[in-house]
């Protein structure tokens, strides 16, 4: 599984640069291959809710990703993108015509929703750099590539995932699920484990997600037995599986410091899970945030948008991008974007 240090973005820099140095810290050997690190911006874009429209906020939220993409600051270049609430366009087409960042491809999966009446479909997308490529000879993988795969936890509430290895290094291998799961809302206020669980245990939160197992089996050609030496990236808008809930009076962390609870008990195949930090963000008796991810219309109040590994050399950091750049449109349930950095043991 390779070796859990704990650092933020300032030491995986200098692990960037000095790898020999990163290998002394965590105690594994001088090698510069010794951990592979990489870049992931995770975005709940809001499609339906005036984000993502072509005709409005598209040309704004595309700005600020593509500005993060090519950030020469970036401790680990960007080397995927999430996307729940994202029908269309794909993002990598925009990113080619508009930025002229090229080679990026996407993968487009869906669930059905009902309004009233009306149905939609929330869209959800993967997009990979030109570094990376579908494994190829599995059963099924992708999962879906396209808006018509109806892959739910419950109605409208989309999953897919991707089986991808670097392409000059093909023993290396990652499995991405891309989720936008339900709420939790009794959890939230009351910060009880037990009324996570019972939330999460509840027929219709994982109403249509009964062939998971299966389905990841398909993709990766695991066995379920081995499923926890798969090298997992969990990411999307998350809701509340990795809050703690509200902090009671006089107690430390506020929401932003992420729990794996709920993360393992939807995906207990995979073991140990470390849910991503966000930079610059300690304990404090403070309840009230006013820069988390979700919402405009809540005072930015939740940490919802998350990415969650099952192994890593160094702890995954998340932050906000562009912190000041919200709100880029005026839907209600407005999100913020985040950069992330996750750091897998290499192959021997």
């Amino acid at each position: 599984m390779g070796l859990r240090c704990h650092f933020g973005f300032r030491a995986l820099r200098a692990g960037l640069l000095l790898p020999a140095a990163l290998a002394i810290l965590c105690g594994a050997p001088a090698r510069a291959d010794s951990a592979i690190s990489f870049g992931i911006i995770q975005y709940n874009a809001k499609e339906g809710q005036q984000g993502w429209d072509p005709s409005g906020s598209l040309d704004r939220q595309l700005k600020l990703l593509a500005g993060k993409l090519t950030d020469p600051a970036n401790p680990a270049p960007v080397q995927f993108i999430t996307l729940v609430q994202a029908e269309t366009p794909l993002v990598s087409d925009r990113l080619a015509s508009d930025y002229k960042i090229t080679g990026w491809q996407t993968i487009i999966g869906g669930c059905k929703g009902h309004n009233g009446n009306k149905t939609y479909t929330e869209g959800v997308q993967i997009a990979f750099s030109p570094e990376w490529e579908l494994v190829p000879n599995m059963k099924q993988n992708p999962l879906a590539n396209t808006l018509n795969s109806d892959h739910c936890f419950d109605t409208g509430r989309p999953y897919n995932l991707a089986y991808f290895q670097q392409k000059n290094k093909t023993d290396f291998k990652v499995l991405f699920v891309l989720i936008h799961p339900p709420h939790c809302y009794d959890f939230y206020p009351s910060g009880n484990p037990d009324d996570l669980r019972a939330c999460i245990s509840n027929k219709g939160y994982l109403r249509k997600f009964g062939n998971f197992a299966s389905e990841v089996l398909a993709a990766t050609g695991a066995s379920a037995a081995n499923l926890k030496n798969l090298n997992v990236v969990i990411a999307g808008d998350t809701n509340e599986l990795g809050s703690r809930g509200l902090t009671p009076p006089g107690k430390s962390c506020p929401p932003y410091v992420g729990l794996p609870n709920g993360y393992e008990v939807v995906f207990p195949g995979f073991g140990p899970l470390k849910v991503s930090r966000i930079e610059g963000k300690g304990c404090s008796n403070a309840n009230d945030e006013t820069n988390g991810t979700c919402c405009s219309n809540s005072h930015w109040q939740y940490f919802f948008d998350r990415i969650v590994v099952n192994h890593w050399v160094a702890e995954p950091v998340a932050s906000i991008i562009d912190t000041n750049a919200y709100p880029l449109f005026n839907g209600s349930e407005e999100h913020k974007a985040i950069y992330g950095v996750v750091s897998f043991p290499a192959p021997p």
